[in-house]
């Protein structure tokens, strides 16, 4: 009498507390993404519960009839609502209730409480109704039709499935898991011992629903206290199971409790095997991981093993990991394996590689040493040859350019004074040509040093200009000096060279009342000096061979004396000072720019 006086009480308590924790769920997770078949399984068995309540409280037949039928809104979705939780807690079967297939698990369900509803007109879910009087409480005992029948076997079929599945994988869990093992196998059996005693007549009431209230209880417990839906199925099923390393759980004992296939491979040993066994007796190959076994922190190794009968070389990174709870007491270790085999093999490699490119370098910079050492004694040869060509070559032009003009000049003979005027124009020339290759040399040497200072380029501009004056008159040409006071770093003697190279080339290739100009722009740290004539211009090829050693342009210029080394000199003498030098044109008959450029003086930066 008092276990019937107790159920009605319990189950609108647990009705009320159900409301309240399905609220909680609903407005504090329902962002969090929660197991919708969690809800379910919650929902109802709350409908269930609330339904028998009213069954039994109510006195009038129609209403506890009624209240019967509602209860069908819970007692049919049940067995899915489980089946379905279990199957996504598992990971089992999670293509048949995460697609479209899920929805004809609730056909049934479905179907029958649509057959509660309308019994009166087919007596499919009870063939006849009949009450009782159990202490104070007036029930129903019906006897149950065809359907009631077909779906108990429906339900009945999820309801174990669901359980097995849950169970199974409990049993399954590591030690370290033992309090949620236990947590979820409570969960399981309860509806079952609870349906057993009802079947079996030990009580009139039906202490189900109040079983799966329980049952809800625990499984919230767990999924809010320990997250089961969260951590089990995904870190443990997806992550683990799907690691390239091996991972191997072991108790305080030293004893295998739990592993992931990549395991199994390093082990080459069945699961079911090993789970069980001592450590000692699986890691034989590797006694490194058993020393390391005992730290309570975190250690790594790198060891070398043998595999095979070969005894193929492999090369392992070995971790253990404690495993402790949240007093700290540790609950055994976590040892992963990583295959650096690879990586070794490249480490390896790299390193001969390294070795091998080091000795090449040594090679080589022994070799480069020697070459330089060579270079320099064919250039030092070849300045000596040069210096004792050009004073060699000078020795006999002097006295040669000297009488040349006398005898020139007393000669009365036409022919003959126009054959010494040839003469001595090639004198001129051969002279010319020694004096700017001797330039030329020196300007190549990598030791020579020029005597840099702040220069004002207007008054070096003027300078050359007066230096250069017979020149420009003999051409009958005009020449405007458009530069402001700019000051320059450079050599002063060197920049009268180009200019001097520069005015003596546009003078020659500007006709008589021709114009030359010369004018500066600021370019940064730099100073751009052009000196711009009307003279016979450049085509593309001639601007892009200007400054080449022994270079002229075409016939005409073939024409004028010249050594085809001036402009070299330029280019040389401007890129000793840092700055560069170009041509510039529109074209043939359409004058010719030559610019170069030269580093700014800082008055503030220069001592």
């Amino acid at each position: 009498m008092l276990l019937e006086s107790f159920i009605p009480v319990a189950l609108m308590v647990a009705g009320v507390l159900l409301c309240l924790t399905l609220i909680y769920i609903l407005r504090q997770h329902k962002n969090k993404g929660e197991s919708p078949f969690f809800l379910m399984l919650i929902v109802s068995t709350l409908i269930w519960s609330l339904g028998y309540v009213f069954e039994i409280v109510f006195s009038d037949e129609k209403l506890m009839i009624l209240s019967a039928k509602a209860e069908y809104l819970g007692i049919a979705f049940i067995p899915v609502a489980w089946f379905s939780f279990c199957s996504a807690y598992t990971g089992r079967f999670n293509r048949l209730v995460k697609t479209q297939l899920f929805y004809t698990l609730i056909i049934v369900p479905l179907i029958t409480t649509f057959l509660a509803f309308t019994n009166q007109y087919h007596g499919l879910i009870w063939a006849k109704i009949e009450f009782s009087n159990i202490g104070m409480y007036r029930v129903l005992s019906p006897i149950h039709g065809l359907w009631f029948w077909a779906h108990v076997v429906y339900s009945h079929l999820l309801l174990i499935t669901g359980s097995v599945l849950i169970i199974g994988n409990a049993i399954l869990l590591p030690s370290v898991y033992r309090k949620r093992s236990i947590l979820i196998v409570s969960a399981a059996l309860l509806p079952w011992i609870a349906n057993i005693g009802y079947l079996s007549k030990t009580t009139e009431f039906d202490p189900t629903p109040l079983a799966f209230v329980a049952s809800a209880f625990l499984l919230l417990w767990g999924v809010y206290r320990y997250r089961l839906v969260e951590i089990i199925p995904i870190a443990r099923n997806v992550v683990v199971e799907n690691l390239d390393d091996a991972v191997v759980v072991l108790d305080n004992n030293h004893v295998i409790v739990d592993m992931n296939p990549a395991a199994e491979r390093f082990l080459a040993l069945p699961k079911d095997k090993v789970i069980g066994s001592k450590a000692v007796e699986v890691f034989i190959e590797c006694p490194e991981a058993l020393r390391l076994y005992n730290s309570e922190t975190k250690v790594s190794r790198r060891v070398c093993i043998k595999r095979g009968k070969k005894g193929v070389k492999k090369y392992y990174d070995i971790k253990i990991l404690p495993i402790s709870d949240k007093s700290k007491n540790i609950l055994g270790r976590l040892v992963v394996v990583h295959d650096v085999t690879d990586i070794k093999r490249a480490e390896e490699y790299a390193r001969k590689q390294r070795k091998k490119l080091k000795l090449l370098n040594e090679r080589l910079e022994e070799k480069v040493a020697e070459r330089t050492k060579e270079i320099e004694k064919l250039l030092k040869q070849k300045n000596e040859f040069i210096n004792q060509l050009g004073h060699d070559l000078k020795t006999p032009l002097t006295p040669l350019l000297s009488l040349l003009p006398v005898i020139e000049e007393k000669e009365s003979d036409p022919d003959l004074k126009r054959l010494l005027d040839v003469v001595l124009r090639n004198a001129r020339y051969m002279k010319n040509l020694v004096v700017d290759t001797l330039n030329l040399a020196k300007l190549n040497l990598p030791n020579l040093e020029f005597n840099l200072e702040g220069i004002n380029l207007r008054d070096v501009i003027e300078d050359t200009l007066r230096d250069n004056e017979h020149i420009i008159s003999k051409g009958n040409v005009n020449v405007e000096n458009l530069v402001d006071d700019v000051y320059v770093k450079a050599d002063r003697l060197r920049v009268k060279e180009v200019l001097t190279n520069l005015i003596t080339n546009s003078v020659k290739f500007t006709p008589e009342g021709g114009r030359i100009v010369f004018y500066t722009e600021s370019a940064g740290d730099e100073v751009k000096v052009c000196i711009e004539d009307n003279g016979i211009g450049l085509d593309e090829e001639q601007r892009e061979k200007i400054f080449d050693e022994f270079y002229k342009v075409d016939e005409s210029r073939h024409n004028v004396d010249s050594s085809g080394l001036g402009l070299t000199i330029c280019k040389r003498i401007i890129e000793k000072h840092g700055g560069r030098i170009w041509a510039e044109s529109e074209g043939v008959g359409k004058g010719t720019r030559i610019c170069f450029t030269l580093p700014v003086w800082d008055d503030e930066g220069e001592e």
